[in-house]
């Protein structure tokens, strides 16, 4: 009668901590799923469907199925297994983007030098400067 008790136990504590969003918890819960089908018989209840004169589905086997959608559910969501399956797909592909040329005639309020600091300054950035217009000389 004991065994039962400590299953039921920490499937109790695992579904507290898999509710608070532990992703451990929701493993250990799946993980204790199957084990409580399997330790349950002294405490099983009802008999709601009979395969043979043997076994059968009981109350008891019941409380599998919220434990293993709790599990299932908190896994889904959880961030850390997201991450680990992000880094098992491999990086994501950069989508291909054709440089823009951009031509400044303004910088804060300023009409653009075309000296080579603001030059520098902006191809760090990825920026290209198309050459200023001359400047009428008459």
């Amino acid at each position: 009668m004991s065994l039962p008790l400590c299953v039921l136990a920490l499937s109790l504590g695992t579904a507290v901590g898999a509710v608070r969003g532990s992703c451990r918890c929701a493993s250990a819960l799946a993980v204790l799923a199957p084990v409580w089908v399997l330790a349950n018989g002294p405490v099983e209840g009802l008999v709601l469907w009979t395969l043979d004169s043997e076994h059968g589905l009981t109350m008891a086997d019941l409380l599998t199925i919220p434990m293993l959608s709790l599990a299932t559910w908190r896994l889904g969501r959880s961030t850390e297994v997201q991450r680990w399956l992000a880094a098992r797909s491999g990086p994501a592909p950069r989508p291909r983007v054709a440089p823009h040329r951009v031509t400044l005639t303004r910088l804060g309020g300023r009409r653009a030098r075309s000296g080579p600091r603001s030059a520098a300054r902006l191809s760090d950035s990825g920026v290209t400067i198309a050459p200023a217009r001359a400047s009428n000389p008459h």
